[in-house]
């Protein structure tokens, strides 16, 4: 076995663990409140929305559409750079040492 195919390995190895382990906690998930406590977002490990739930009955009628779309996407991108930020940590666990 050459070098090359020995690293080759190796990284292959790496990323299968990583896999594995990703799978592992795919059932995972984060959760941020809105700023205002508009409502809640879950998103999985892979950044994906599972669920908004909404603490006002009547957000539409009480709120400009624009500003309830834009508190929920500011909430969306904060769980999902939680997520990513665990999944980074989880592949960084298998990256060879510089």
């Amino acid at each position: 076995m050459t070098e090359l195919e020995r690293r080759y390995r190796e990284s292959m190895n790496q990323v299968e663990q990583a896999q594995a382990v990703i799978a592992a906690e795919h059932g995972r998930t984060f959760e941020r409140v809105s700023e205002s406590g508009l409502c809640r977002v879950i998103v999985g490990l892979d950044g994906n929305l599972r669920d908004v739930i909404f603490f006002r009955n009547d957000v539409f009628g009480i709120e400009e559409s624009s500003i309830v779309a834009q508190e929920l996407l500011a909430t969306i991108k904060a769980a999902r750079a939680d997520a990513f930020a665990e999944a980074g940590q989880i592949v960084e666990r298998f990256a060879p040492p510089e």
